[in-house]
């Protein structure tokens, strides 16, 4: 049986792109499947900032995708939706998640 886990980390301040805040979703599965689509968000104070585009990794075991904005104080809290192809024959075929991370307060 293969197993896929969704991860959403903490809304950080940016070291790659200085004055954005950041948060990074991953997918982790037990064996390679033939896709792993995610989509990341961010929401500040409760209200949704940003949405990623949906990114399809093939043949592989394990994605990743993130979702910034220009920094402003405030409770920032990650989301994120995945959805997994598995190897032809395999019941069910498809299966998908979404997960909403921890609120952290961030300052610029």
């Amino acid at each position: 049986m293969i197993r896929c886990q969704g991860q959403v980390q903490r809304p950080h301040n940016s070291t790659h792109v200085p004055g954005t805040i950041n948060v990074v979703v991953t997918v982790s599965c037990s064996a390679p499947v033939p896709q792993i689509t995610t989509r990341a968000a961010l929401y500040k104070n409760g209200h949704l900032v940003h949405q990623s585009t949906l990114r399809t990794q093939t043949n592989t075991r394990s994605a990743q995708n993130n979702a910034a904005v220009r920094c402003s104080p405030g409770n920032y809290r990650g989301w994120m939706y995945f959805k997994v192809v598995f190897p032809p024959g395999y019941r069910p075929p498809t299966a998908s998640a979404n997960a909403l991370g921890q609120e952290v307060a961030l300052n610029c």
